[in-house]
């Protein structure tokens, strides 16, 4: 054989083998394995070489279904315990990929790899798990819906009340479950992959009343007994002298004016309930007697002393007294509280603005500003004793820069009880007996006295027809006629300091006179004569039937006057350091005023009179 031969010979020889073992290697290892995974392939720790990818999906399936559906953790919360599989925690797995790993498992790569990694499959195994995927929103879930079964709103404590039944429902602590605790501890057991058993996290919500005891007791209180309003009588010093009932609040109707408030919280967080008083209700009830209960405070009273420029106090300043609303429902909240049956209306004081410490300068009071004078001569004693009453109520009297002056303030009261007598007033068209007659000589003086002051007149009314003792000195159109409360004479001190006045009446002369002092500021006054710019006559006299019964039979008796009916002006210029500050025209419109007569029984009027019947009422 020659050489050439022999090495081909070889080559052929192994060629052979090789297929041949190639031949016997697929007739073992890939015929019987065909679609089917290589011995060592486990899943989940079993073996499975030599099943299709339907027995190895149904394996798998098998043991995730096993694995996922054991109960693995047990929550404790509260009284309540409950286990939960992997599945219910959001974790699962998908049985799919893991047939195509196995199938797959060495089948890639070069031949010698292959056989390489079946070899050690076979000699080691090779075990495959399938990929986990996990529900993150899926514990969270869980947590709330354990919060809903777990979790208890705690309970104030209260009281309730039946008619006058009262009896208190105590207080109860609520429960939490602490979500995001809980959410932690269950992802961590999950994270761990063993079984556990959890004490999840809970507070307790605490009632933020915890206790109604005292407020029960206060309300079974209250309602068992009933409060009597007093109204306190106090003497002319001011001082308590007794009291009245005014108003009784029954325990049937206490219901009405009590509730529970909560209190502040204390250092502990605690509330309180308390027992209040619905002021909101009894307000309406206990103001109306404000008035009552209202005493004026009256300013000190002086007179200016030109020599020294010093105040001479004439009257002492007096405190004043008012209803104290708040204190009087505190009052009447503790006698409920505490079982008292009677509250007096409570006061306080009022001071006086202005007191007999205070001297000229403080005041502005510097010189005399003006003085005015009206006569009254002739007059009845009586209208005489009316001028001297009114005329004191203002000798003394100090109004503040920027106020206004209000005549019927200032004079107040008109009565018999208070110095008055009675008069001739005039009511509409005629003159009648009434009290008070001659204060509006007071009032015209004041009236004069501010013109010539330069003062703004914000309110001012002449009489209704033409009286003699109010044209002596300025003229006709001067005069102010008043009649509380209605017709007033008010006039504003807009001068820089306060305005002093004193009152003085003269009877030997027949005079009033009011003075005004206080702080010059270089006003100029002008006031024109008054001028008549026409004239009414007077109607037809007329005769009454004497409604007294004093006039004798066949006798008649004057009692009115007649005045023609006039419309009379008169204007004033007011500067201030040369600046025209006030420019009017003041128009006063009188009516005509006719003659009057009373007559007695079997006097006949003349035919041309106007003829009543005062015996008849009117319509």
């Amino acid at each position: 054989m020659s050489r050439i031969f022999k090495p081909f010979l070889i080559a052929v020889v192994l060629a052979g083998a090789i297929v041949a073992g190639v031949a016997y290697a697929y007739s073992k290892f890939e015929l019987p394995y065909r679609n089917r995974a290589y011995p060592g392939v486990k899943v989940m720790g079993t073996e499975v070489g030599g099943m299709n990818a339907q027995e190895i999906f149904a394996l798998a399936t098998s043991k995730l279904q096993t694995q996922y559906n054991t109960p693995l953790i047990t929550l404790k919360a509260a009284d309540r315990i409950s286990s939960y599989k992997l599945s219910e925690l959001g974790i699962g797995a998908n049985p799919a990929p893991i047939v195509e790993k196995a199938l797959q498992f060495g089948r890639e790569g070069g031949l010698s790899e292959r056989i390489r990694i079946r070899t050690e499959a076979q000699q080691n195994g090779f075990d495959l798990n399938p990929a986990i995927f996990q529900d993150n929103e899926a514990v969270i879930r869980l947590v709330d819906r354990l919060a809903t079964e777990i979790d208890k709103p705690s309970r104030d404590a209260a009281v309730i009340i039946n008619g006058l039944s009262v009896r208190e429902i105590t207080a109860q602590t609520g429960l939490a479950l602490e979500k995001e605790a809980s959410v932690r501890m269950i992802r961590d057991a999950i994270m761990s992959g063993k079984q556990a058993e959890l004490n999840l996290p809970t507070r307790p919500i605490l009632p933020a009343i915890t206790s109604a005891k005292e407020a029960t007791e206060d309300a079974a209180r209250v309602l068992k007994g009933e409060v009597a309003i007093m109204l306190p009588k106090f003497n002319e010093q001011g001082a308590i002298v007794g009291s009245n009932e005014v108003f009784r609040v029954k325990n049937a109707d206490l219901l009405n004016y009590i509730f529970f408030e909560e209190a502040a919280p204390d250092k502990n967080g605690s509330i309180k309930l308390n027992v209040r008083l619905r002021e909101e209700k009894l307000r309406p009830i206990i103001e109306p007697l404000a008035p009552a209960m209202y005493l004026e405070a009256e300013d000190a009273h002086f007179i200016f002393d030109e020599k020294s420029s010093q105040l001479q106090v004439i009257r002492q300043d007096k405190p004043g007294r008012q209803l104290d609303l708040q204190a009087t429902l505190n009052a009447v909240s503790e006698a409920l509280r505490t079982g008292k049956n009677q509250v007096s209306i409570a006061t306080q004081v009022t001071v006086a603005k202005l007191n007999t410490q205070v001297t000229a300068s403080q005041l502005g009071i510097q010189k005399l500003l003006v003085a005015a004078s009206t006569n009254f001569a002739g007059s009845s004693a009586a209208r005489i004793r009316n001028i001297q009453v009114a005329a004191a109520r203002f000798h003394g009297v100090v109004v503040p820069p920027g106020a206004v002056f209000s005549y019927n303030d200032i004079l107040g009261e008109v009565s018999t009880k208070d110095g008055f007598e009675e008069g001739l007033v005039i009511i509409g068209d005629r003159t009648v007996k009434g009290v008070g007659g001659g204060v509006c000589q007071v009032s015209t003086t004041a009236y004069q006295a501010a013109l010539k002051a330069g003062l703004p007149i914000l309110e001012r009314l002449p009489h209704g027809y033409r009286v003699s003792y109010y044209e002596r000195g300025m003229g006709a159109g001067f005069d102010s006629t008043v009649f509380g409360p209605y017709v007033d004479l008010k006039f504003k001190n807009d001068t820089p300091g306060h305005i002093l006045i004193e009152s003085y009446v003269n009877t030997a002369t027949g005079t009033h006179t009011f003075k005004f002092y206080g702080t010059p500021d270089n006003r100029e006054v002008v006031i024109s004569k008054s001028n008549v710019l026409s004239t009414t006559p007077p109607g037809a006299d007329i005769y009454e039937l004497d409604p007294e019964k004093k006039v004798p039979e066949n006798q008649v008796k004057q009692t009115e006057f007649a005045q023609a009916g006039a419309i009379i002006v008169f204007s004033r210029q007011v500067k201030k350091d040369g600046k025209l500050i006030i420019n009017e025209t003041v128009q006063s419109k009188y009516v005509p005023w006719q003659n009057v007569f009373h007559y007695g029984p079997g006097f006949v009027p003349p035919p041309d009179a106007i003829v009543r019947d005062n015996s008849k009422p009117t319509q």
